[in-house]
């Protein structure tokens, strides 16, 4: 988690919050929500998207909840990947990882995207000119992009406008 403390701190950049290494899922989320009340109580600003985009990725609705109800929160950040994409990205790849605990991640990532489109999250939402899942799964995840479709409701961009041009 990054969170942005402003003066009368030295300025030293984000301060990152890493619980996602403890073994008990339950008592790193509590960690993160109240590391998160202490800092935001110092004047901690939920100004950076990347604070929902790793708590999409890593944690239950419970730490999205918290952190949509804080001041500055944005579900759908302009122009960056938001909290929705990120949880679809980590669903894409623990569904096609022969590695990944399959039966924890997949129902806690697809109660993320089911809580953040409850939240009002774009499933359309614009990164670069494109919609955020316009060319971000490749074959291996082939079930995220499986996962994507199935939620309806996404359009796809038109081609680039070429223009002819003509040499005098």
């Amino acid at each position: 988690m990054v969170f942005s403390i402003t003066p009368p701190l030295p300025p030293r950049g984000p301060i990152k919050i890493s619980t996602y290494s403890f073994r008990n899922q339950l008592q790193s989320e509590d960690l993160v929500i109240e590391n998160a009340k202490i800092l935001i109580a110092h004047g901690a600003k939920m100004d950076s998207h990347e604070i929902l985009y790793f708590a999409a990725e890593r944690y239950s609705t419970r730490v999205l909840e918290f952190l949509l109800d804080q001041e500055g929160a944005q579900i759908n950040p302009p122009n960056q990947t938001s909290p929705f994409a990120s949880a679809m990205f980590q669903y894409s790849m623990v569904v096609s990882s022969i590695w990944r605990d399959k039966t924890v991640e997949v129902p806690r990532l697809r109660a993320n995207v089911d809580f953040l489109l409850s939240r009002g999250a774009d499933r359309n939402h614009i990164v670069g000119g494109t919609p955020w899942w316009h060319g971000n799964f490749n074959t291996s995840q082939i079930e995220g992009l499986r996962y994507v479709l199935e939620l309806g409701e996404f359009f796809f961009p038109p081609p680039p406008n070429k223009q002819k041009t003509t040499n005098h």
